[in-house]
């Protein structure tokens, strides 16, 4: 049964602005002619180049790494590490509580340990010591011998806490990839990438990749080759979780990584694998993004994240396989406390008007700190603006994550406020801070104004348009050499037009929803994840073109195609139609007549809405079903001719015609005056 009315009554189709891609034709095919599949062609053109060499070399993930030494300070941090070693010091490495931290830490520990020196790692409580450097954990450290503190993916920040150390006769090196202030902390060392004076030409780095770079120096390059064999899946696992560009070295760490953990990966990753249910499936990054990392992020989130760390570094696989479930409770725990979250922010942001607002600023009670920063990414996606959730404790301090678009750099507006802050960092994308409640107002003032100066983007990169040809296995098998896939090599997104929605399902309790589509007559399924319909109100007749991806789902050794929604908009179909069914009416372009059948289909449905509210859009989707071939153009003429006729009579109401139709009343079609201006038909429709 199908439900036409306006959207307006509906949930709102997102508002991202699509960027579709039109590959070089020239290109592709040169691309075609030296044994790429079509549609393969058409993204290597968009993305890398014609150059073979450079297009295999992509493809077989065989860049070449840096040299260690090019980053600044890397020699100082080398020569007090090597001091340390030779002097027998207690060594620690103080590493971040999320993936890329807890890999970048057993990644260092480990490699300290095989020369045999006394090193301890830590990793911060987020709900009690907070995000990066903790003044009073660096005096724990140095109150039970430790003499040196490595830092792992945090520490750029951490002005105050390194002075304090010094103070205490803690030294420090500092390994970090986020963004420098104007200020750098007093230590020894600071190795950042990102640092202005670093001449490293890779800027990319996840924080473990830095701290392999460390690795590599303190072993030497020339060893490289090998370090990436004993590390390359603690380096796969930290790139790809945090969302790095999965360019340059980074997919180098990805593409080797992943096959290591194919075949012979450490105890600790290999029983949380399993734990999450990869079993014997084919390993991706994408796979990998969505079942190890948010279990490894999960128990940081939830409570401390030292037994992520002790998974990663064990080697006794019974208690490899206990802490992986523990892990896996952890991720329902935070799951539970995601929908918490959520069903308390979304009534907060429509009793508060907060939608009216350039910037989405959420504020609570009591929420988990490690969990506001997943809900924050869901309700920028949904609503298509930066978001900033603040849960705020007891003693009136709260703690905010931030999520972003282009075109508004959250760091660069959190450092522009930073005189409301108590402390903040982050990336462009994505931030965190912490700020007194009394200073909220002011501080969404701040941002309104900030964003006022800016052009946000919520920007969705389309590779190139498909068609329903190229819908098959063989194309998703054709996509899937791209992988390793991720931040900087997404996976391939494709453009279909006119997608009739015929059905819909709701999926794991409506988390996602299951569409039965159409396209000129090939019908197909498509699954939305993460989509609850209650947000788009996508119904049955509704016409609407995808943002798509294929893939190839394997099931006891079948393997078939699976195309997976990743946005939805209104046709771009119906304006042009309108555009050529106005341009008909003036007589400035032509248009065939619909044949005889149409029009007894579209009066059968005008009947079942005399005196009713009835949308042309959706009255159209219902009836393509039946009659793919038909074009919007021609179902408005018909609705034209039958008001010409005196048939029916249409007034609008609120964006949807109101029908009324003309009982009993006998016409000859052939005598309107738009129907004589239309061209014969070409055939019937079957």
């Amino acid at each position: 049964m199908y439900r036409i009315f306006d959207r307006k009554c509906r949930g709102e189709l997102r508002m991202r602005e699509w960027e579709i891609g039109l590959p070089d034709e020239e290109a592709v095919q040169t691309l075609e002619k030296a044994g790429y599949p079509s549609i393969l062609a058409k993204v290597l053109a968009a993305r890398i180049s014609t150059n073979t060499k450079d297009i295999e070399a992509f493809l077989h993930c065989t860049g070449s790494i840096g040299d260690p030494f090019r980053m600044k300070d890397m020699p100082q941090a080398v020569a007090r590490i090597r001091q340390a070693m030779k002097k027998g010091e207690t060594v620690a490495v103080y590493g971040d509580y999320d993936v890329d931290g807890i890999t970048a830490s057993a990644l260092l520990t480990s490699y300290l340990r095989t020369k045999d020196m006394d090193v301890m790692a830590y990793l911060p409580d987020r709900e009690a010591e907070g995000y990066g450097l903790n003044s009073a954990a660096l005096t724990r450290l140095r109150r039970i011998g430790v003499t040196l503190c490595i830092t792992v993916d945090t520490g750029i920040s951490a002005e105050k806490e390194a002075e304090a150390a010094k103070k205490k006769g803690l030294d420090l090196v500092i390994t970090d990839h986020h963004e420098p202030r104007e200020t750098l902390p007093c230590a020894c060392a600071i190795v950042d990438p990102k640092r202005r004076d670093c001449p490293y030409p890779f800027k990319g780095l996840a924080g473990v990749g830095v701290a392999f770079q460390l690795v590599c120096a303190l072993e030497g390059v020339e060893k490289t080759k090998a370090l990436l064999a004993q590390y390359g899946d603690l380096l796969c696992l930290g790139t790809v979780a945090d969302v790095v560009p999965l360019l340059g070295e980074n997919r180098v760490f990805a593409g080797l990584g992943l096959q290591i953990m194919e075949k012979n990966t450490r105890v600790g990753i290999a029983a949380l694998l399993k734990a999450a249910g990869v079993n014997n499936r084919a390993l991706d990054a994408t796979l990998l993004a969505f079942t190890a990392a948010p279990r490894i992020n999960a128990v940081g989130r939830m409570k401390n994240a030292m037994p992520a760390l002790e998974l990663m570094l064990t080697r006794s696989k019974a208690r490899a396989e206990l802490l992986a479930r523990y892990l896996c409770t952890c991720n329902d725990a935070r799951k539970r406390e995601e929908e918490r979250i959520l069903e308390e922010a979304l009534p907060l942001i429509e009793r508060q008007n907060l939608l009216q607002n350039r910037v989405l600023v959420v504020a609570g009670d009591d929420w988990a700190d490690g969990v506001i920063g997943i809900v924050a990414s869901r309700l920028a996606n949904r609503f298509s603006r930066p978001t900033i959730i603040i849960s705020f404790q007891s003693d009136g301090i709260g703690r905010a994550s931030c999520r972003s678009f282009e075109g508004f750099p959250m760091h660069l507006f959190l450092r522009a406020c930073s005189g409301l802050l108590e402390r903040f960092g982050g990336h462009a994308m994505a931030a965190g801070f912490s700020i007194r409640k009394e200073k909220v107002s002011a501080f969404c003032v701040a941002a309104e104004i900030f964003a006022a100066d800016c052009t946000i983007r919520p920007l969705l990169q389309i590779d190139s348009q498909i068609s329903k040809e190229e819908l098959t296995l063989d194309s998703a098998e054709a996509c899937a050499v791209l992988e390793p896939c991720g931040e900087g090599n997404p996976v391939p997104l494709f453009y279909l037009e006119e997608v009739l929605i015929q059905d819909t399902h709701t999926l794991s309790g409506g988390k996602h929803l299951r569409l039965s589509c159409m396209v000129d007559g090939y019908a197909f399924e498509a699954i939305f994840f993460g989509v609850d319909n209650l947000e788009l109100s996508i119904v049955p007749g509704d016409v609407l073109d995808m943002a798509i991806s294929l893939s190839v789902n394997e099931w006891r050794g079948t393997r078939k195609l699976s195309v997976l929604v990743r946005d939805v908009r209104e046709s771009a179909m119906f304006k042009r139609e309108r555009i050529h069914y106005e341009r008909t009416l003036r007589g400035e372009e032509e248009a065939y007549r619909p044949p005889r059948s149409t029009f007894a289909s579209v009066w059968r449905l005008l009947k079942q809405f005399d005196g009713g509210r009835f949308s042309p859009r959706h009255g159209y989707g219902a009836l393509k079903r039946r009659i793919p071939q038909m074009r919007y153009t021609q179902f408005l003429l018909i609705l034209a001719i039958f008001r010409e006729t005196g048939l029916a009579n249409f007034s609008l109401e609120e964006e949807v015609y109101v029908v009324r139709l003309t009982a009993g009343l006998k016409v000859n079609l052939e005598e309107s005056s738009l129907m004589q201006k239309l061209l014969p038909p070409i055939k019937e429709y079957k």
